[in-house]
């Protein structure tokens, strides 16, 4: 990076007598102030809109010979074209004819950008551009991931400190900056709405994800780190029983060798359609027994013998949780109960599944027949439905709200369970257990 110093500082100088004569405009910058996190304000502040002028002046700029000498030393070393040329999507150095389009969009404009906020303006300062190398040269020669997904969840509040599962994945608080970052961001305000940005400011909390490998394909990295991501948002709403949704998800990629941080590749929104939803979901808080449980939940999804035999119970659950029809509800969490307690012959099916399920979670007798009772009640609504009927709403209030609680305490039994679950040892156990002692 040192023998980009003195060419990039001729070149920043020329940028900022090129910005100097023209008029850089303005934008209404929203800057959030949060009070409690449940409570807080957004104000507007005009700034100068670098991102703008530089967008116009791109093509004076690009034609400055300062600019080609930039691109040419970066072109002609080995370490700087591998930590600045590569396609991550490729997993090979950009085509040569596109080289110059991308060190100014991933290196370049992220720079000058920088470098004109510092200064607040387009007047240049060489300790001001020291100042933005030596930062900008750390955070490119840091030990960073490759990639980091961050999501802001609506409604969950962490009244601990930050969760850590595993290395690379976190449940942590939200700043006020990246919200302001964010609701400001152009790909932001081209996608979404003022209604996704009230949204936004609800968020007091994310989960990241970081991917270090540099062993594996970009596409292969990504994937993984959604599938991360997705599994913990499980966890979450298993042990709240809470629809805990995700705002959207920004991705952050660095390059190979020095980690270089390009821009937002992909923004994934929640569609906007259900948006109003999401301001009306209850509040989770995430206090210190709440993270205790969630790390053990997390680690016994990921190593409980049952796992991999509860795996559709727990995807019909996930499915379920989230849909707003109670019919679609009721479907759901019966495909998960028969995933896991039907007989094989189907023989007294409505009749074996919630017997299986009020001996595996009831407490005392009077409970496990009100949970048998209340399943048969419930087995028979979702037939109906199923056939094209359509039952009363508040008999399908109360069966998906019963249905829902049986079927998430059998899956955290499982999970928490050391023993293969295997149904049929249920009814043996009310046999044994029912057997009349011999005199």
């Amino acid at each position: 990076m040192q023998k980009l110093r003195e060419p990039l500082r001729s070149f920043v100088n020329e940028v900022c007598a090129i910005l100097g004569d023209t008029d850089i405009p303005t934008r209404q910058w929203i800057r959030v102030i949060r009070e409690t996190q449940s409570s807080w304000r957004t104000e507007g502040e005009p700034r100068l809109n670098f991102e703008d002028a530089l967008r116009t002046a791109h093509p004076t700029i690009q034609a400055l010979p300062s600019f080609d000498r930039v691109v040419q030393i970066i072109q002609g070393d080995v370490d700087l074209t591998a930590s600045m040329l590569v396609n991550r999507e490729k997993g090979e150095p950009e085509e040569e004819d596109k080289q110059p389009y991308w060190i100014w969009w991933t290196f370049l404009r992220p720079f000058l950008e920088r470098y004109l906020t510092q200064a607040q303006g387009p007047e240049f300062d060489d300790e001001i551009f020291d100042s933005t190398f030596e930062q900008v040269t750390s955070e490119l020669e840091a030990d960073e991931p490759i990639l980091r997904l961050v999501s802001p969840l609506s409604r969950v509040q962490l009244s601990d400190e930050d969760i850590e599962f595993e290395p690379g994945l976190k449940l942590r608080s939200l700043s006020t900056s990246e919200q302001e970052k964010w609701i400001n961001s152009p790909y932001f305000q081209m996608l979404v709405g003022g209604e996704s940005r009230s949204v936004l400011l609800f968020s007091s909390s994310c989960i990241e994800v970081a991917g270090h490998s540099q062993l594996v394909e970009s596409a292969t990295l990504l994937n993984e780190a959604y599938k991360r991501r997705e599994r913990l948002l499980l966890v979450l709403r298993l042990l709240t029983r809470s629809p805990v949704r995700t705002v959207y998800t920004a991705e952050e990629w660095r390059t190979t060798l020095s980690h270089k941080m390009l821009p937002p590749s992909g923004i994934d929104f929640p569609i906007s359609s259900s948006s109003p939803l999401l301001l009306i979901d209850k509040v989770v808080v995430v206090g210190e027994a709440e993270s205790a449980q969630l790390i053990d939940l997390w680690h016994r999804l990921r190593t409980s013998p049952n796992t991999s035999r509860a795996t559709l119970a727990l995807r019909q659950w996930n499915r379920g949780i989230m849909r707003h029809s109670r019919s679609d509800k009721l479907i759901d969490y019966w495909v998960a109960l028969e995933s896991l307690f039907s007989p094989s012959d189907r023989q007294e099916f409505s009749f074996r599944v919630p017997l299986r399920v009020a001996s595996l979670i009831g407490e005392t007798p009077d409970e496990r027949e009100d949970i048998f009772k209340n399943l048969r009640t419930s087995y028979t609504l979702r037939s109906r439905i199923v056939h094209g009927a359509s039952p009363e709403q508040e008999d399908m209030r109360a069966a998906v709200t019963n249905t829902e609680s049986y079927l998430r305490r059998v899956l955290l039994n499982i999970l928490e369970s050391n023993e293969h679950f295997d149904p049929q040892k249920i009814e043996r156990k009310i046999l044994r257990d029912s057997a009349p002692p011999l005199d």
